[in-house]
């Protein structure tokens, strides 16, 4: 059967599969696939287990492959594809990859989807929000029934009602990521003067996601000096089992020092994972090792420190 390079490259970089990958989730050579795609428009022949292969592989139909034209080809259309460059933290790579594994959702998958996500995620926080804004304004309500009773602290109200105000103008506005001003009037508690992280925070106790940590300062807009590039979001068991539970070797992949993909297949066998922690490990550079225990050391400071004056408190209560 005669392979068209060009539809393999398009369909290939459609998976977000780069010819390393490709040739592993095949069980097709490198080189193999390597020379199909150079040679572009020009149909080259090929057994027909191999491009079985490659079409299961891209969960497309041999005939995508096959095609001499296939974008036009009104039974197989190939959407024209557009490369986007953006740069991604280590964490958010670290998220995609974790993704594929656990729902096996290719990471280019992952991307084509995540417009339509954060739409749906962006309205529900809105919505989300209103809903807290109406049952907000209901015991104010009450309130205001009181407020010759309360007497000087009744003037707080005031201010309250025009928090309220604000915060339905910046629903309005849909200003997702915006401070939450009803927050401002719970103490200042960070999660609640981010509404986003606030909102995700709900859903996943409501749902009871336990593979899905949205940490207090670890939602998108959280109000944080300092962000520990350690600290995972999601899928934290998946990764300490991947890592074998190193916290170096974790840091190396949330840090951006290395992807998942970029380990060496022999790595992922079976009685491997302390060797795959290794190569994680050796990926740190010496400062940034050195850094990386600086932060540990600091962190596990202020924990005693905490604990401390945690326990001073308890022993002066009668």
């Amino acid at each position: 059967m005669k392979i068209q390079g060009s539809n393999l490259k398009t369909l290939r970089d459609r998976r977000g599969f780069s010819q390393a990958k490709l040739a592993a989730e095949s069980k097709v050579g490198k080189k193999t696939i390597g020379r199909i795609e150079q040679g572009g428009d020009k149909a080259r022949w090929h057994s027909s287990n191999t491009v079985t292969k490659l079409a299961s592989a891209l969960g497309v139909s041999v005939d995508e492959l096959t095609s001499a034209d296939p974008a036009r080809d009104p039974q197989n259309p190939i959407t024209p594809t557009r490369r986007v460059s953006e740069k991604l933290d280590g964490r958010s790579v670290v998220n995609l990859e974790l993704n594929e594994i656990e729902y096996k959702v290719s990471r280019c998958a992952q991307l084509e989807f995540a417009p339509t996500a954060i739409a749906i995620l962006m309205e529900m926080s809105l919505a989300w929000r209103q809903r807290r804004l109406d049952a907000f304004r209901q015991r104010m309500e009450g309130l205001e029934e009181l407020r010759s009773v309360l007497g000087p602290l009744g003037i707080h109200l005031d201010d309250v009602r025009d928090a309220a105000d604000l915060e339905a103008k910046s629903i309005a506005n849909r200003d997702v990521f915006g401070e939450s001003l009803l927050g401002q009037h719970r103490g200042n508690d960070e999660d609640w003067c981010n509404p986003f992280n606030a909102f995700l925070s709900d859903v996943t106790l409501n749902i009871d996601a336990d593979r899905v940590d949205v940490g207090q300062h670890d939602g998108v807009g959280a109000s944080t000096e300092r962000k520990l590039p350690y600290s995972p979001t999601i899928h934290a068991a998946l990764l300490r089992r991947i890592t074998d539970h190193s916290e170096l070797a974790e840091y190396a992949l949330l840090g951006g020092f290395a992807a998942m993909h970029e380990v060496p297949r022999r790595y992922w066998k079976a009685g491997q994972n302390t060797a795959r922690a290794r190569w994680l490990e050796e990926k740190v550079d010496v400062e940034n090792q050195h850094k990386f225990r600086d932060d540990q050391n600091e962190l596990a400071k202020i924990l005693r420190q905490k604990m401390e004056q945690h326990d001073g408190e308890s022993n002066r209560k009668p």
